[in-house]
């Protein structure tokens, strides 16, 4: 484009040089034509009037050399080709000339008079030749000149187009090359004043407009993005979140212990929202809240049995208000209760688990981010905490349901032995004091056999009794647990003439109904062993609650035994370690001969407790 535009102001300059140096010449031809012609008729006169007065003065004096003379010096003159002086008569006095046949001449005769008194004539030939060649010589120049001039002039000119027209127009038109939507810094440096100034101060406006446009275009799609990017997300994660509420609420109806359905519901809402922290607290007798289950940032053992009393901490205060608790920030919050084991926690989430209008516990989320939970959380975890005081219901009407159902058997089967074996052992005994009386004291032998079975029957149906009692936990349909060890303890020492010592810190009124049917059977099994074995004056029992564990400890001051010999094969241990390793715990048994035994007993707590 700048190329074509180049030539075009090169080619206008040439044809308009070409043309004013044609438009000159024609001119200076024409003004050198007429006045070198008025010259030349000027000349041609004033010739004429020379020599007449010259020849006029030698005529009348007949001084024919002067004549000759004169007519030779007239013909130095370029415009003189020839001349003829004649006297009076006509006769030629002299005449020379200085041309050829080709040379066209314009003869002027003319009289000589002196005092009005003709003395002669002369005729002059004027040559047109001179005239033409001063004619050519002069245009010629003049052309040169004038043609100099002009292309002096369309040089100047080409020149000052070049730097005032086309220099800022290539600049301007290296920028517009330039510029494109990825390039919009693009700035014309022009400083004129004139119209190219002002055009490229429109441009540099223009591109600056776009520039910020395109900028503000920009920023705009690049909220849009991210809104759309955040709302796709939202879509995204409400649709996981409702894809997850109808999971839980579909598996959370299959379990039927708490001990399976509050690990499940806290590691499912982990794992599908990645939540840093998730905890279920269930509500107890003391007016506080207690950590049940829980999965998450825990840098160490989960603490579970942690209680929070109603109104304290975050926790505590959705408990006691039975209202969601949101919290963006913690660190702002004077609430929130600062964790050692969590702590990233930024943001926190705490909603009511109700049924109607009892409060069960609370389902408690943490995030390690600040401003973690909106609407969506909120309706997420509102929905699932419904849902899951339901189960938590119905998992406590199953195990209500099964205690009844055990309890029921157990009866049942009480009734059965007491009404059998009991009666029948008892029968037997009377059947046997009868032929003992009848035998009388000589018969040796028969006495003998007669004691044995009587204390065989005696046996069995202490036996009996003792597997009556065993089916029939009245001591803990009657008592609280702590109670029914106490009692039984004291039974033990009235009983057996033993020294027993009682110790608890443990504060609950129940536990586990599984954990305290068989801390009991362990309890009276160690105190049957202490019985027939032992042989001890005092026995120190310890129970309590030691982080994650309820802890039972049973010292006696007996004969104790060979810790490397096994002594596991009894039934009694055997039946204390299966109860045991039921519910997950663990029983140690130390002693030395004749330094007494230890029994200690841990079982992990669980919902309930």
């Amino acid at each position: 484009m700048l190329r074509s535009l180049n030539n075009k102001i090169i080619f206008s300059i040439i044809l308009v040089t070409l043309l004013g140096a044609f438009l000159t010449a024609f001119t200076v031809i024409l003004t050198v034509q007429y006045q070198l012609s008025q010259k030349y008729t000027v000349e041609k006169q004033a010739t004429i009037e020379s020599l007449s007065l010259s020849l006029s003065e030698d005529m009348f004096s007949r001084d024919y050399e002067q004549v000759e003379r004169t007519v030779k010096s007239a013909l130095v003159y370029e415009n003189i080709a020839s001349l003829t002086v004649f006297d009076q008569n006509g006769n030629v006095v002299n005449s020379l000339s200085e041309f050829n046949d080709n040379i066209d001449l314009e003869l002027s005769k003319h009289t000589l008079s002196m005092d009005g008194k003709a003395v002669g004539a002369f005729e002059v030939g004027f040559s047109d030749r001179y005239i033409d060649d001063l004619i050519q010589r002069t245009v010629i120049v003049l052309s040169i000149v004038v043609v100099g001039f002009l292309i002096l002039i369309g040089l100047a000119f080409f020149i000052f187009m070049r730097y005032s027209v086309l220099q800022p127009i290539r600049t301007f038109s290296s920028a517009v090359n330039r510029i494109d939507m990825d390039n919009l810094s693009t700035r014309i440096r022009i400083n004129s004043q004139d119209e190219i100034g002002l055009l490229a101060t429109a441009f540099n406006d223009m591109a600056e407009n776009l520039e910020k446009s395109q900028a503000d275009l920009k920023q705009s799609y690049d909220e849009l993005e991210e809104k759309v990017e955040l709302r796709t997300r939202g879509e995204r994660r409400r649709a996981e979140q409702l894809r997850t509420i109808n999971e839980v609420g579909r598996r959370i109806s299959m379990f039927l212990s708490l001990d399976e359905l509050l690990p499940y519901v806290v590691n499912s809402l982990r794992d599908t929202f990645h939540y840093y922290n998730v905890n279920i607290f269930l509500v107890k007798d003391t007016g506080s809240v207690e950590l049940s289950a829980g999965t998450g940032g825990y840098e160490k053992e989960i603490p579970t049995g942690f209680s929070i009393t109603f109104g304290q901490g975050i926790v505590g205060t959705a408990a006691q208000n039975e209202e969601f608790v949101v919290v963006a920030d913690v660190s702002t919050d004077s609430r929130y209760i600062a964790s050692e084991e969590l702590p990233n926690t930024c943001s926190e989430l705490s909603v009511p688990i109700k049924l109607g209008t009892e409060i069960l516990g609370v389902l408690d989320i943490q995030s390690d981010e600040i401003n973690a939970f909106d609407e969506i959380d909120i309706f997420t975890v509102q929905t699932i905490g419904d849902q899951l005081a339901v189960a938590i219901q119905n998992a406590r009407y199953y195990l209500e349901t099964r205690e009844l159902a055990i309890i029921t058997e157990r009866n049942r089967l009480a009734r059965e032995i007491h009404d059998t074996l009991a009666q029948g052992f008892t029968g037997i005994i009377l059947q046997l004091e009868a032929a003992e009386q009848t035998l009388g004291e000589d018969n040796s032998s028969s006495q003998e056999h007669l004691d044995t079975a009587k204390r065989l029957a005696k046996e069995s149906l202490n036996e009996a009794r003792r597997s009556v009692w065993a089916l029939r936990p009245q001591l803990l349909e009657n008592l609280t647990f702590i109670d029914a060890l106490r009692t039984e303890a004291e039974s033990f020492g009235n009983e057996n003439n033993v020294k027993v010592d009682f110790y608890t810190t443990f504060k609950e009124r129940n536990i586990n109904p599984d954990a305290e049917n068989a801390l009991l059977r362990i309890f009276q099994e160690a105190l049957n062993n202490i019985r027939k074995h032992a042989r001890a004056n005092n026995v120190e029992v310890r129970f309590t609650r030691y982080e994650s564990n309820f802890v039972l400890i049973i010292n006696d001051d007996g004969i104790g035994f060979d810790s490397t010999e096994d002594k596991s094969s009894g039934f009694g241990l055997i039946s204390m370690r299966e109860r045991v390793k039921l519910l997950g715990g663990s029983l140690e048994i130390s002693s030395e001969k004749d330094r007494g035994t230890r029994l200690l007993v841990k079982i992990p707590v669980r919902e309930g407790a």
